[in-house]
């Protein structure tokens, strides 16, 4: 009984997690006119990073970030760097997770702000990665779920671009 109600339980929170990613999709995808705002990405980040060193309390964050660092995106902007460092947590299987995260500044006034999410993980499959990078799925390749595919959108609504790589000794970076 308690292995068939654990399977129950955590279905039950894949399908809460699906319908809280349909709902930004559909905020997303039935928003004609956007309207940018500015965020600051270092306030951002501290916060996210403090509710998941509380989640998370086995894990450790190391932080590379400026006092401040405003970026101009979606509405839905914050949804990003929130999903890919609750997955770099979550999915990560190793004894002593960490996960690493920076922020840097553009060279130049035409750069990008990059903030890059690095963990000691399993890594992100490369046919989830490149699912994403080529912007279409078929039966034969597809991703598991709707998270990498929102925060690529709205990555890519905001004007910018996302990039994997492999994390050495082991793991991902997601920029």
């Amino acid at each position: 009984v308690t292995t068939h109600a654990n399977r129950i339980l955590d279905r039950a929170w894949k399908l809460q997690d699906a319908a809280s990613y349909t709902g930004v999709l559909t905020d997303m995808l039935e928003s004609h006119h956007i309207q940018f705002r500015t965020y600051d990405v270092t306030e951002k980040v501290e916060r996210l990073v403090t509710q998941l060193e509380t989640e998370w309390p086995d894990a450790t964050f190391d932080l590379d970030l400026p006092d401040q660092q405003h970026v101009t995106g979606t509405p839905k902007l914050d949804v990003a760097p929130e999903h890919v460092l609750q997955n770099a947590v979550e999915h990560n299987d190793s004894d002593s997770p960490r996960v690493a995260v920076s922020v840097h500044s553009p060279a130049s006034d035409a750069g990008y702000v990059e903030v890059t999410v690095a963990d000691n993980g399993p890594g992100i499959p490369e046919q989830e990665q490149m699912v994403l990078l080529e912007g279409r799925e078929t039966p034969l390749e597809h991703g598991s779920g709707l998270g990498l595919w929102i925060v690529n959108w709205i990555v890519n609504r905001s004007g910018g671009r996302i990039a994997f790589e492999d994390n050495e000794p082991r793991g991902s970076r997601v920029t």
